[in-house]
């Protein structure tokens, strides 16, 4: 579900992971990897976010303000990604290999 909000789109995955890309120039950048299951009639789908510059936790789920403005309000039962946003995601490690490492951050654990 996405709704506005005062800072841009607030996004409310069914899944969703927090990955860290870093460059082999040392560049670091968390971003929320998202997903969404499509139900009887439609097609699971993923979002990746822009960058995240704020992380609010809250009892039930973490708030990650993003870059552009965006927000991803992630269920802290919630964090995994159904299969298709996990194929995707090791296209990118592949795609990337000798560029950037992708690392999967368990941000419940920090």
């Amino acid at each position: 579900m996405n709704t506005p909000n005062r800072l841009g789109k607030t996004y409310t995955p069914d899944g969703w992971i927090v990955v860290e890309f870093r460059t082999n120039d040392g560049e670091v950048n968390r971003k929320v990897m998202a997903s969404w299951y499509g139900g009887y009639l439609g097609s699971d789908s993923w979002k990746l976010s822009s960058g995240i510059t704020e992380t609010i936790e809250h009892e039930d789920h973490y708030e990650f303000v993003n870059h552009s403005g965006s927000v991803y309000k992630c269920g802290k039962n919630s964090f995994g990604l159904n299969g298709y946003a996990s194929g995707v995601l090791e296209s990118f490690k592949k795609d990337l290999e000798g560029v950037a490492t992708i690392e999967v951050i368990d941000i419940r654990s920090e």
